[in-house]
């Protein structure tokens, strides 16, 4: 074992310098099952070995072909107004709350208006009654909370949220949080 040890120990460090040339010298040995014996050059090989020569790196290949194309990048995803919802809730069901009521009626990608999308949508036909709307653009923040039910988690009286009034839409105003109404939606659209 001490032997093997000692002899790969000794390979190695004799290896190290030959291994920053740009080629490789060995001789194989044909009696010994083709034994490999690193030289430092092909002279050294015994009258009865095979001299053997490689380069430490081949020459550069050719350019291959192009891969395929990568995805799509995406940009910013624009939401337009489109209706309310069919199902009524109270200003405190939570901003989960209120895009499930959304994605109901409208699919999976359908969420809670703010008032900027309905401003810039154009509306197909006009809705019925009172609606929820967000009046932040950052839907991960709930806005003021003077006007969205104290985060669309309070459903109490003397909270208020803003509704927007369907058959005028543009026409903003508070309501206690403790009434139902519908939500006004939005879905993804390609701008």
């Amino acid at each position: 074992m001490f032997h093997r040890s000692l002899a790969a120990v000794v390979l190695g460090l004799v290896a190290m310098p030959l291994l920053a040339q740009e080629v490789i010298n060995a001789c194989a040995n044909p009696n010994r099952n083709n034994f490999i014996r690193l030289v430092a050059d092909t002279s050294e090989c015994l009258p009865f070995e095979t001299p053997l020569t490689w380069n430490v790196e081949g020459p550069e290949g050719q350019e291959g072909p192009p891969g395929p194309p990568g995805p799509a990048t995406a940009g910013p995803v624009e939401y337009w107004f489109v209706g309310f919802s069919t199902a009524t809730v109270n200003g405190g069901v939570g901003l989960v709350g209120m895009h499930g009521a959304c994605q109901a009626d409208f699919g999976p990608e359908a969420r809670m208006s703010t008032t900027t999308e309905m401003f810039r949508s154009p509306i197909a036909t006009p809705q019925t009654g009172l609606a929820w709307v967000n009046q932040t653009d950052d839907l991960n923040n709930a806005g003021d909370p003077s006007r969205n039910c104290q985060g669309w988690g309070a459903a109490t009286a003397g909270k208020y949220g803003t509704v927007v009034l369907g058959d005028v839409l543009g026409i903003w105003q508070p309501e206690d949080c403790d009434k139902l109404f519908h939500v006004a939606c939005a879905v993804p659209v390609t701008p």
